[in-house]
This record gives C-alpha cells, sequence and structure tokens, in this order.
C-alpha cells in the first residue's frame, strides 16, 4: 500500500504553527512595561508629542546659531524639558525626528546630563549641594531636615507632585555654603533648617 500524504492535513499544521508564532510574539511584546508605539513614533494611547509653535519658532531661531543640528543639541533639550516637563523616550525620540539625529546619539547625551529629568518631576524641584565645601558647612543637616519635612528621601518626589529632592554635586557657590538650587533658576545660601523648612511652607503656599 502506497501512502499518500495528505496536503492538507500539512497546510493545517504549518497554519497553526504560524499563528502560534503571531501569539508567542504578541504576548511577549505585551509583557514588557512599555508602551506599544505606532511606527511614527507616536504612543498609541496619548496624544502626539510635538513643540507648540512658539517652542518651534524659538527652536529654528537657535539652530540658526551653531555650525551643525548636533551642535544644537543641548539648548533643544532645555526646550524638549521646558516643553514636557521631563525627558521621556518618547520626547527622545521625537528631538531625534526633529533633528535629523540618531534617537541614540540624543539618548546618550540625556543619560550623560543630570539636569535633564528622565522620571516626571515636582512643580518645585529642590537641589541641594552636597559637594566638598557644602558638606563641611552642613549639607547633610539640610539634606535630612528637608527629607523630614517633605517625607521623601532625595531622588524622589511627594505623593502630591509639588516637591522633588535631590543630591547634587557643586553648583559653584562654595563661599555661600550650604545652598541649594530652585528649579534650575535661583540660589538659596547660607542655609539653616530653620530656612529650608522656611522656604517649604512658601512654596507649598503657592498656586503655582
Amino acid at each position: 500500500m502506497v501512502l499518500v500524504p495528505d496536503e492538507s492535513r500539512r497546510n493545517t499544521c504549518g497554519e497553526r504553527s504560524f499563528w502560534l508564532g503571531v501569539i508567542r510574539f504578541l504576548q511577549a511584546a505585551l509583557s514588557t512595561d512599555k508602551a506599544l508605539h505606532y511606527a511614527d513614533g507616536k504612543m498609541a494611547d496619548q496624544k502626539p508629542i510635538e513643540f507648540s509653535q512658539a517652542t518651534l519658532k524659538e527652536y529654528r531661531e537657535v539652530l540658526g546659531r551653531y555650525p551643525t543640528r548636533q551642535a544644537a543639541l543641548l539648548p533643544t533639550l532645555w526646550m524638549a524639558q521646558r516643553e514636557f516637563g521631563w525627558i521621556s523616550e518618547e520626547v527622545e525620540d521625537y528631538v531625534a525626528r526633529l533633528m535629523e539625529l540618531p534617537a541614540a546619539h540624543v539618548r546618550a547625551v540625556v543619560s550623560f546630563y543630570t539636569m535633564f529629568y528622565r522620571k516626571p518631576m515636582g512643580r518645585w524641584h529642590l537641589e541641594v549641594c552636597a559637594n566638598l565645601p557644602c558638606r563641611l558647612r552642613g549639607a547633610e543637616q539640610i539634606l535630612d531636615c528637608l527629607s523630614r519635612k517633605l517625607g521623601i528621601e532625595p531622588g524622589e518626589t511627594t505623593a502630591d507632585g509639588k516637591f522633588s529632592l535631590t543630591e547634587v554635586e557643586c553648583l559653584a557657590s562654595c563661599g555661600t555654603a550650604p545652598m541649594l538650587q530652585l528649579n534650575h533658576e535661583r540660589f538659596y545660601e547660607n542655609l539653616t533648617p530653620e530656612s529650608v523648612t522656611n522656604l517649604v511652607d512658601e512654596l507649598a503656599r503657592r498656586v503655582s
């Protein structure tokens, strides 16, 4: 007796293997903690990430001051952080597309400079200098006081999203140690536990 291969059975088995492969791929993709993206880099469950018209105008003006696009990356990232609040992977990808740069290069720059936020930060970001001169003048006591006042450790943000506390290196104000920087904008110097407590209370009362 001659055995004849069942072609329909072979096709069914092949289709089954194909769909099992598809299912396993989707399960692996969905098991990661990264959000799914569309092919154009936009997040599926969020509005497209892009500069406002005012920021785009500023970006074009800044671009004209530099010999290459890559040279203008740092000021562009500053604009992105101001616009979006922090530099997420989606923001990195947007900047890379906007500037026609490799996404890996943008990501490397963001991860190198500590002034770029890689996670959401509080409305008020307190950066306490902990370099040697500030430590000798009581920076550890200032950090401890702020941690107890805010109920968080350095590197954390309060549950209401109002305050973030960070320990940083030299802010070039050694003669007025200990000191902190608020939102990359203002220095508070010759700090004491009382003065930082009053500062937190003042900021907490502000609406914005």
